[in-house]
């Protein structure tokens, strides 16, 4: 990516988004913001170049308002995934305070359920923005503990009361790189397309189709869910992600048939992918 363009993403400082950005971009050129749509919205308002934010968790699935941002009428469009471990600690000042709240994401709350219920069970809950936020508040009170990365604990001066709480050590989020940009297909390093479309829920067998498509073309489909289209019940749209590159033969005839037989199509990127 090129280093003049800024990067926004969820802070603050010590986050996992900040750490996933600083691994595709230098790390002057990332702005923090305090949730993932203020990510999102400085990109749409030209206050940011790009955004890096999560859509995908390994143990609690889609992140929605990624989703939501990416199907709605913004021109946002990925162009670059990575993928990165998570781990989850219980960090809290050095002072032997008894816990008194512990505090994360609802993600990471989420991604560290049974663990909280074995060790903590007596412990209230409560969400923040990130989990360096959270991180950041045990910073200033020894009745808080919070559920962060071992990064976020050395900045705030926290000790790690317990390592690895996430409830599955197999714990990997999704993070795409977002731009506001007309969507153009990279010609050779692109090995992941991802579309959302709204299907004519009137029709019989229209789902069927659709995946049909994909299959008669032997395109791997390696994710498919729905959301609600919120303009009335029963309405949905479906996001799916395929292997291969968006002008590729086979991925461009079937998107195109899809097109056809949907109320709407949209390519929301087509994209390399980094696994760390």
């Amino acid at each position: 990516m090129p280093e003049r363009q800024t990067v926004a993403c969820l802070g603050p400082e010590g986050s996992h988004s900040e750490a996933a950005a600083a691994h595709l971009f230098p790390k002057e050129k990332i702005r923090l913001y305090h949730a993932i749509v203020g990510a999102v919205n400085a990109v749409c308002a030209k206050e940011a170049d790009f955004c890096v934010v999560p859509i995908e968790n390994s143990i609690e699935g889609s992140i929605n308002i990624t989703m939501d941002s990416l199907s709605g009428e913004s021109d946002l469009c990925i162009v670059r995934e990575l993928v990165w471990r998570i781990r989850h600690h219980l960090v809290a000042r050095d002072d032997g305070a008894a816990v008194g709240v512990i505090m994360s994401h609802p993600q990471a709350l989420a991604q560290c359920r049974e663990t909280l219920r074995k060790f903590y069970p007596g412990v209230a809950l409560k969400e923040t923005g990130s989990t360096s936020e959270a991180a950041a508040l045990a910073a200033g009170d020894d009745r808080i503990a919070a559920i962060s990365s071992a990064e976020a604990a050395q900045i705030y001066n926290l000790s790690i009361r317990r390592a690895d709480m996430q409830d599955n050590v197999v714990n990997y989020t999704r993070f795409v790189v977002l731009r506001p940009a007309p969507f153009a297909a990279p010609e050779k390093n692109a090995v992941k397309t991802s579309i959302a479309c709204e299907l004519d829920g009137s029709k019989s067998g229209v789902l069927c189709e659709l995946l049909k498509s994909f299959a008669v073309r032997k395109i791997n489909l390696v994710r498919i869910e729905s959301r609600p289209a919120r303009t009335a019940l029963g309405r949905y749209i479906f996001f799916l992600d395929l292997e291969g590159g968006a002008k590729s033969p086979a991925v461009e005839e079937a998107l195109n048939e899809v097109k056809e037989n949907t109320l709407w199509l949209k390519i929301l990127g087509s994209y390399p992918v980094m696994t760390l």
